[in-house]
């Protein structure tokens, strides 16, 4: 008997599984779940679901110097061109939803055409997407958002603080960061312009609402 406890005891000391070993090696392999943060709530527009990823780190971005601080989100891109499809329509007003940083949080924004592509031009192009807009409350929020056809980027400006959204590629796939002007490391795009420059806050009013 004391013979066999010791030769068990032995193959577990030497590397070889044990049962309950190969318990705990199962329950560590287990990844957290992705969660959705935004985008979820019902609006009358095509839903587009922000879910919370890790951040990645600079070596993992090779078109991008990423910001100092910032939030990482996974978007599906269905998702993206049916909500833009629908966007792009004479006359339309769409609500998008878009998770700001954490003192902000979840935030609608109601979205129509920016008017800034020449409509023959649009015609060529239908694909390429241009919005403005505002939030419901506070007043005073400029939202400018623009797709090409594939990727979204953002400018939202909240009482006087501007918030960048910002496509990434990590190991090919499109990720999302969202982070404050403040915090930028690169210069920014032609779009976006500084609180100061914002003459006539756009603010968008629905009957529905």
């Amino acid at each position: 008997m004391r013979f066999s406890i010791l030769w068990v005891t032995l193959i577990c000391w030497g590397g070889i599984a044990c049962s309950s070993s190969k318990k705990t090696a199962h329950t560590a392999s287990k990844t957290t779940p992705k969660k959705i943060v935004c985008g979820a709530e019902k609006t009358g527009s095509p839903k587009v679901l922000w879910t919370l990823v890790d951040n990645p780190t600079a070596d993992l971005v090779k078109d991008f110097k990423l910001p100092t601080t910032f939030t990482t989100y996974s978007l599906d891109a269905n998702q993206l061109s049916t909500f833009f499809a629908a966007a792009n329509a004479d006359g339309a007003s769409s609500i998008l939803s878009i998770p700001l940083p954490a003192e902000i949080g979840c935030q609608e924004f109601v979205l129509k055409s920016s008017g800034t592509m020449a409509s023959g031009l649009q015609k060529n192009f239908p694909q390429i997407v241009s919005l403005k807009g505002g939030a419901f409350s506070p007043t005073g929020i400029d939202a400018r958002i623009d797709y090409d056809g594939t990727r979204m980027r953002g400018q939202i400006t909240w009482e006087l603080k501007v918030y960048y959204v910002t496509p990434i590629t990590v190991n090919d796939n499109t990720l999302y960061i969202v982070y404050a002007a403040t915090d930028a490391t690169v210069p920014r795009r032609p779009f976006e312009r500084s609180a100061r420059d914002l003459r006539t806050p756009q603010r968008i009013e629905t009957s529905d609402r």
